[in-house]
């Protein structure tokens, strides 16, 4: 009788003892899983300025954040913006490299797209607006990603008051930017006539190197490399970035361009503050755009200002890219 009971007692403990072993098992597979799990987050957040009225109608500035929240990259990223009333007059994209996105804009509506946005990345897009009559007028935003809809982020109460003082100064240098560009617009016909202001300028411009190396770019009709330019590193230097460029051009075996981006170096040079060794190596990449486009007459007059150089890397860069022999 006893060894019965023995052997009841010791059943009940080894099922039991599987029991708790198989919820052991199958949970810490659900905890593990869930923790290691990729999820897609796609979210928006938008705000926007107050109207600026005038006599030619309401300006409004509205600034849209992209955020993939997840812990997976999402691929085919779709931004559409659009408006039911008014018009978007321009638009201006920060945080994503130039190059990683296209923009197809019209009069009341802006489709982005983009190639992917990784993890715990960001980008911002701030839209000026106009609209004749309205004075309350916002976007509609349909954000899409391969396997997701990106949802309107909830503002957190702690984050509004510093986001209207961010899109309210963001409104100001934009609505600033714009009309001085309205203002300017019927006088200045081309870039024909900035370029030929250079002249007259009785200082070097002094500044961050790279937003000033992606306006003389911008106003020699380089849009792209100037949007480029202004996503790098702010610490690098002239002579660098055109290295860079210079790089790029040639590579494209395209004569105009090639000619096009000499012309925006040597307005460099002649515009901002550079140290005098820097612009010996800017020269050299200078003399090179022009070797490449054919054009030895150009090469040679550039070759000539190193006539008496004594330093022994401008003479190596010279010599490296074979333009010693057009001297």
């Amino acid at each position: 009788m006893a060894s019965d009971v023995t052997q009841k007692t010791n059943y009940k403990a080894l099922i039991a003892t599987g029991l708790i072993s198989l919820a052991v098992a199958v949970g810490g597979n659900i905890v593990v899983n869930k923790l290691s799990e990729e999820n897609l987050s796609l979210s928006y957040e938008l705000t926007a300025s107050e109207t600026f009225g005038g006599s030619n109608g309401n300006i409004r500035i509205s600034n849209i954040e992209i955020s993939n929240n997840g812990t997976k990259s999402i691929d085919d990223v779709v931004l559409s913006i659009s408006l039911q009333e008014g018009v978007i007059d321009d638009h201006k994209v920060n945080g994503i490299p130039a190059n990683s996105y296209a923009v197809d804009k019209k009069n009341d509506k802006l489709i982005l797209n983009t190639k992917y946005i990784n993890p715990e990345e960001k980008f911002y897009i701030q839209l000026l607006l106009s609209n004749p009559q309205n004075s309350d007028f916002l976007p509609l935003v349909d954000l899409r990603g391969r396997g997701v809809i990106g949802k309107q982020a909830i503002k957190k109460s702690g984050d509004s008051f510093l986001s209207s003082i961010a899109t309210a100064i963001a409104a100001l240098g934009v609505f600033a930017s714009f009309l001085t560009f309205r203002k300017t617009r019927s006088r200045i016909l081309d870039t024909d006539l900035i370029r030929a202001s250079f002249s007259d300028i009785g200082e070097t411009h002094s500044g961050d190197q790279r937003d000033i190396f992606a306006y003389i770019l911008g106003i020699n009709g380089l849009k792209k490399e100037a949007d480029e330019i202004r996503f790098i590193e702010r610490d690098i230097s002239y002579w660098s970035i055109s290295d860079h460029l210079v790089e790029l051009w040639c590579g494209t075996k395209d004569s105009e361009l090639m000619i096009k981006g000499a012309t925006a170096l040597n307005e460099l040079i002649a515009y901002a503050r550079i140290r005098e060794d820097s612009v010996k190596l800017i020269q050299t990449g200078i003399a090179r755009l022009y070797a490449e486009a054919g054009n030895p007459a150009a090469v040679q007059k550039v070759i000539e200002t190193f006539k008496n150089e004594k330093d022994e890397v401008i003479k190596s860069r010279l010599v490296k890219s074979g333009l010693l022999e057009n001297a």
